[in-house]
């Protein structure tokens, strides 16, 4: 699966260490990987180390880019998920 797969879109992580495992294994991964898109739900704390700390994750995808959201663009996502199915 993760030879083919080219965007991930995750909603509502918590940055709990099994959301930074799930994550950084993804990202280890994912070898065609183009977008990776993900927004928290709740305050999580400083946003700015959780998005340092991802940006810095080995990637396996040399084009790979890496969005953050916040909850507001939670429906943008998901309509722009709806339109690939």
């Amino acid at each position: 699966m993760l030879v083919h797969l080219k965007e991930i879109y995750l909603f509502c992580m918590d940055w709990n260490y099994q959301d930074r495992e799930v994550i950084k294994f993804l990202l280890e991964n994912s070898k065609v990987l183009e977008r990776f898109s993900f927004h928290t739900c709740e305050i999580i704390g400083d946003e700015e180390v959780m998005q340092d700390e991802i940006l810095n994750f080995p990637r396996a995808s040399p084009i790979c880019e890496i969005e953050f959201f916040d909850y507001d663009c939670k429906e943008k996502l998901r309509s722009e998920f709806h339109e690939y199915r």
